[in-house]
């Protein structure tokens, strides 16, 4: 398959499924196979059509692209992203912003956390944005400066003083503004985008589209694509799922947890053949005795000390009223 899908790292072939959908619906916004060797940020590009009015797009460090910025903000919506090292930030009075001055400023007045009002450049456009700044563990900045220094070492390169106080912490950028972002829960939201590496989790080890035999490069396409539609519509039933026996009561968020509502789909298949091929009484039954299923020992636990899907819904149905 590498001629039609080179692979990376040595490996002859590869493909990458670039994933793209709404958190609050589900709605799927992008399904697409490429070659290994394409760059995410190509494709964050070519998608930027789907961008819609108010949304809130969350991606991480492969997506980066100051072009797509610049997309989401000519389209009236709002990014929430972490700052890439290479990217140079400029204060309102064009000053380039220095992060070790910041650092030692922080240190001194105590503080753990700070946003700055910056700019950065697009094409010599600016680009201004609130940057959130979040002092890293020490664990953590040294972890960082080892895998740089490694990286640096075998290039040749020396780890700049500039880039050491980058890694001292821990930055986003966004241009939402405070009523529809606050700073004490942008670390919060980011954290939903972990949602797309658990669903990838769920595609592997539920559907497996990750483990295959020898077979010719046509016939695996077809296995994944079917596998990929499959998947489209058990989505489609734990979005409906998830909205019908989603609770809030007292503050408190309660919803259907989408891995283990695909375990159960997956046990399923025969019956979801019978909803798709049948006539719609028998459809209906189908369907009414797997929503039961669903409805029992699916919601999501939540984790001791640990920030998950529901307490971040929890704080945004808080500030938002709604």
């Amino acid at each position: 398959m590498s001629a039609n899908y080179p692979g990376l790292g040595g490996t002859p072939s590869g493909i990458s499924i670039q994933y793209e959908y709404d958190l609050k619906t589900n709605r799927v916004l992008d399904m697409n196979i490429t070659a290994a060797t394409r760059n995410d940020r190509t494709d964050s590009v070519a998608t930027k059509s789907n961008i819609e009015s108010g949304s809130l797009i969350i991606r991480d460090l492969g997506y980066y692209a100051g072009a797509t910025f610049q997309s989401i903000i000519d389209n009236d919506a709002y990014f929430l992203s972490r700052l890439h090292s290479t990217t140079t930030v400029y204060h309102h009075d064009n000053t380039t912003v220095d992060f070790s001055a910041i650092y030692n400023e922080m240190q001194t007045q105590k503080i753990d956390t700070r946003e700055l009002p910056v700019y950065f450049k697009v094409n010599e456009k600016k680009v201004f944005v609130r940057m959130h700044l979040t002092l890293a563990p020490e664990e953590i900045y040294k972890k960082r400066l080892r895998e740089r220094e490694k990286e640096n070492k075998k290039r040749g390169y020396k780890t700049s003083d500039c880039l050491k106080a980058l890694y001292r912490f821990t930055i986003f950028i966004t241009n939402a503004p405070e009523t529809y972002l606050p700073k004490n829960v942008i670390f919060s939201v980011y954290k939903l985008r972990w949602q797309c590496e658990l669903v990838f989790k769920v595609w592997k080890s539920v559907f497996y589209i990750d483990t295959i035999h020898r077979m010719k490069e046509t016939r695996y396409l077809c296995m994944l694509y079917m596998k990929l539609i499959i998947i489209m519509i058990n989505l489609q039933i734990i979005g409906r799922v998830q909205k019908e026996f989603f609770i809030y009561n007292n503050g408190k968020v309660t919803m259907i947890s989408m891995r283990k509502a695909f375990n159960t789909l997956a046990q399923y298949f025969n019956e979801l053949l019978i909803i798709l091929q049948d006539t719609r009484k028998k459809a209906l039954i189908t369907m009414k005795r797997i929503l039961k299923r669903l409805s029992k020992n699916h919601f999501q636990e939540k984790k001791k000390n640990r920030t998950g899907m529901p307490e971040i819904i929890e704080l945004i149905i808080c500030l938002s009223g709604k």
